[in-house]
């Protein structure tokens, strides 16, 4: 005959003798599971913290179980919804992972399972006995994987929000020179920096090639968050900070570099990064972009007085002249291209060498300036690229 379950788990029944053995061996349980759980590889928890861990959980499954009754009983789940998140969040504050997490609570009930079945070896209902055991664990992990699982996650989103406004307030405070001698030596300690490492200080934008994740993770040498190799931020929708080391692998995204410098000196170097950036940008350039990669060409795209003087000295006078001076300007610009050669720029154009001559010495007359003259070609060649880039 089977044995009828309200009467196995009324009170002072079998049941409860079980749960009472069961929370009095609490303790055996937990060294049990911890053997389990120290075994695997990787854990992110101390052994206190997962002893404690270990321990509230197997103590919450054990008293849950204690009137017999399942989780579809809404007054049962309401009232342990809470305390199940809130050991959630203590996972996460304690440095246990989602996978930590998950492994913990099945080892937990395993465990459990395990004591239960030595208890009750020799009860003439141990077979009842440990399927309603195995029924109301398993029903008790179900809910409390989720609930816990949801306040691992509210902590882990609010740790992950105040690391990243952390080092997005030590990334502005460094690049502004806003930072003193004794802030400076407590952040780099905080952070596990260097300060006597010379620093690069990076300013890159995402692409559609590469997502703001990955090449935070590229450029910090394959970790995200704060390393040794520097801190990286996301501000303006830039990645912003300064590494040690630089990534050899291709990067398929525009970022600024400066040269090495202290910590205590990143405010020029990020002033440089920014500028090769925008630098960078303007003329579709990928990678890792330093002033000596890319020449006068930071020069013609940030410096805009400069620019826009030449443009007015060279540029717009041809301009004002229709298409005749828009074609003046072409030949000009490939006549520099070709090293000065008529030959070469006349078969480009499909005309000939004589047209190249006019139209030079048209550039000059209007002008009032030679090409013969090696400052007026720097000159020339910096408008006609600002030209270009317009």
């Amino acid at each position: 005959m089977g044995v009828d379950v309200e009467q196995l788990t009324a009170p002072s029944s079998r049941w409860h003798d079980l749960v009472d053995a069961l929370f009095l061996d609490r303790d055996l349980i937990v060294e049990r599971a911890m053997t389990c759980l120290l075994e695997r590889p990787g854990c992110a928890t101390t052994t206190a913290d997962l002893r404690r861990l270990a321990a509230t959980t197997i103590e919450h499954l054990i008293l849950q179980m204690h009137d017999g009754q399942l989780v579809d009983e809404p007054s049962h789940r309401a009232a342990t919804l809470t305390a199940f998140s809130q050991l959630g969040e203590r996972q996460a504050r304690q440095g246990a992972t989602m996978s930590d997490l998950v492994h913990g609570w099945r080892v937990c009930g395993d465990e459990l399972i395990r004591r239960g079945r030595e208890v009750t070896a020799d009860d003439l209902h141990a077979e009842a006995l440990l399927l309603h055991l195995y029924e109301s664990i398993m029903a008790w992990l179900d809910i409390g994987l989720v609930a816990s699982a949801e306040g691992h996650r509210a902590a882990d989103l609010d740790r992950t929000r105040q690391e990243h406004h952390a080092r997005s307030m030590l990334v502005r405070r460094l690049v502004a020179g806003r930072m003193d001698g004794a802030e400076l030596r407590l952040q780099t300690e905080v952070f596990g920096l260097d300060r006597t490492t010379l620093y690069h200080a990076v300013r890159a934008r995402p692409t559609t090639s590469i997502d703001t994740t990955r090449l935070e993770r590229l450029l910090e040498g394959g970790q995200v968050g704060t390393t040794s190799n520097g801190v990286l931020a996301l501000i303006d929708g830039d990645i912003c900070g300064f590494v040690s080391l630089l990534p050899t692998d291709p990067v398929p995204a525009p970022v600024g570099v400066s040269g090495p410098v202290a910590l205590d000196a990143l405010g020029p170097g990020f002033r440089t990064a920014t500028r090769l950036l925008d630098a960078a940008r303007a003329l579709d350039r990928t990678g890792l972009i330093t002033l000596e990669t890319l020449g006068v060409e930071a020069a013609v795209v940030t410096d805009h007085e400069v620019g826009e003087a030449m443009l007015e000295r060279y540029v717009r006078p041809l301009e004002a002249l229709g298409p005749a001076g828009a074609m003046v300007l072409d030949t000009v610009s490939r006549y520099l291209g070709n090293d000065n050669r008529l030959d070469t720029t006349a078969r480009e154009l499909h005309v000939h060498v004589n047209t190249v001559r006019y139209r030079l010495g048209r550039f000059e007359q209007v002008t009032h300036r030679s090409l013969r003259d090696i400052s007026t070609l720097v000159e020339v060649w910096w408008a006609l690229r600002r030209r270009a880039l317009a």
